[in-house]
């Protein structure tokens, strides 16, 4: 139960007014009256919350009510401490939610009619809502209104979860919002934790693992260009892809680009996955990944785990969109010196979708053309440090650090790895053990991630 809720269960079983509670406590009617409307609640260990307690007490035993003043105050106590830890969850996710849709405060301190001095205290933390399911409640009306466009369906769905086709509905945006605003969401420590102990795992490639002279070099031959649909036509054309890369002689680079959810991915396609690029790799073919980050951040940690053995051998260069393509059609495209693979689908249905595996020369060149673009667009994501470029990391910070402090962090928990900090701008995950590496992180969404899990 809620503070207000306890309190008014006290004030009726005990039968009082407001003006007898505030006479016995010593409080004002004033502040008896906020207290039983929920508009405000003492402080944990305040002289308020014991004069309260002291106050309900002394009008229970005046009318043989068999209730103590320790009991009073441990239940009223509890309840503080409860909406403290809902206050405190709210205060996260509302500068969170502030922050990853980019909201104007003066539009929305406008449109709730509230000053904009103290939306931004209560950004800051400096003050609380006085009614937080109503406040948030707003917020989500707000953005409700606001935040309609293709492009802003995709940003709900990366913080908010759930598909483009349900962020059509104000309601559900309203309620959605409404919701995170005031449930704990998944701490960002514990995705960053899990994110991190892969990393003090994974192994980089030996040389035999590197080495090429298991790659069958007969070309198998296919359709020059081929369609398929639905999520096994997907997986199909993937394979399809892979197959006529690895098994010709080109060394050319292969691109690789995607913002279909993760859901259909299952453990088996990620491994089949890595096993290709892993082939690619072995035969000194270098990847380019444009990663999909308009989505929940331990989606985007997880896809990361599935590349983190591959950036380790220093043939992977990422990439990422600030604005996302599209959102009612996600779309994957692959190519190489010899093949491309495109495919597209409904966000509302992944499994209506529909995609192309050629290797014909003029559609070839269309889709190098398309892949330019995209790359002319692209911000980079992560770069990888190994043992054999040391000296370029080292030249790297130093570039930065006569414009920035720099800094240095460990964790505990992770005695092998240490954290260089160029606020908002980078962080550089450093293994210090088995095949030393450095893992510098450029954007924005995960260096957040890490720094909360680094303050934790």
């Amino acid at each position: 139960m809620s503070f207000y809720e306890i309190l008014t269960s006290y004030i009726d079983l005990i039968g009082c007014a407001s003006k007898e509670l505030a006479s016995a406590s010593g409080l004002s009617v004033a502040q008896i009256s906020k207290y039983k409307n929920g508009k405000r609640i003492p402080r944990e260990g305040s002289e308020q919350l014991t004069a309260l307690s002291r106050g309900l007490y002394q009008l229970a035993k005046k009318k043989g009510i068999d209730v103590t003043e320790d009991e009073i105050l441990a239940r009223l106590t509890n309840a503080t401490r409860k909406n403290n830890d809902s206050i405190e969850i709210f205060s996260e996710n509302f500068r969170s939610l502030i922050t990853e849709l980019r909201i104007n405060m003066s539009d929305l301190s406008s449109f709730m009619n509230y000053d904009p001095s103290f939306i931004s205290k209560i950004k800051n933390g400096d003050r609380n809502p006085s009614n937080l399911n109503e406040f948030s409640s707003d917020v989500g009306r707000f953005v409700s209104k606001r935040f309609n466009s293709p492009d802003d369906r995709v940003q709900l769905v990366s913080l908010l979860g759930g598909n483009a086709e349900q962020y059509r509905d104000e309601e559900y945006i309203k309620k959605a919002v409404s919701d995170y605003l005031l449930n704990e969401q998944k701490p960002t420590s514990e995705i960053v934790e899990s994110f991190l102990t892969s990393l003090n795992k994974t192994v980089v490639f030996s040389d035999e693992q590197n080495s090429s002279k298991h790659i069958p070099s007969i070309p198998k031959t296919l359709n020059k260009t081929k369609l398929y649909s639905g999520i096994s036509g997907m997986k199909a054309a993937e394979a399809d892809f892979f197959r006529q890369t690895i098994l010709s002689s080109s060394k050319k680079s292969v691109f690789i680009h995607s913002d279909m959810g993760m859901n259909e991915v299952d453990g088996s396609q990620k491994s089949k996955l890595q096993s290709a690029v892993k082939m690619l790799i072995a035969k000194g073919i270098r990847l380019t990944l444009i990663h999909n980050i308009n989505r929940p951040v331990d989606e985007m940690l997880m896809g990361l785990e599935v590349w983190l053995p591959l950036y380790m051998t220093g043939m992977v260069s990422s990439f990422y969109f600030d604005e996302p393509l599209s959102s009612d059609f996600p779309q994957i495209l692959c190519t190489s010196g010899v093949a491309a693979m495109q495919g597209e689908c409904i966000a509302s249905n992944q499994d209506a979708s529909s995609f192309v595996m050629t290797t014909n020369r003029n559609y070839l060149e269309y889709f190098f053309k398309k892949r330019d673009y995209m790359l002319s667009r692209a911000i980079p994501l992560i770069k990888f440090y190994g043992k054999d470029n040391e000296k370029e990391y080292d030249a790297f910070v130093k570039t930065d650090s006569d414009n920035a402090v720099i800094y240095e962090i460990s964790k505990e928990e992770f005695p092998n790895i240490s954290f260089t900090v160029n606020r908002d701008k980078w962080i550089s995950i450093n293994r210090t053990v088995s095949d030393p590496l450095h893992f510098v992180v450029f954007n924005k969404k995960l260096i957040d991630s890490i720094e909360v899990f680094l303050k934790g």
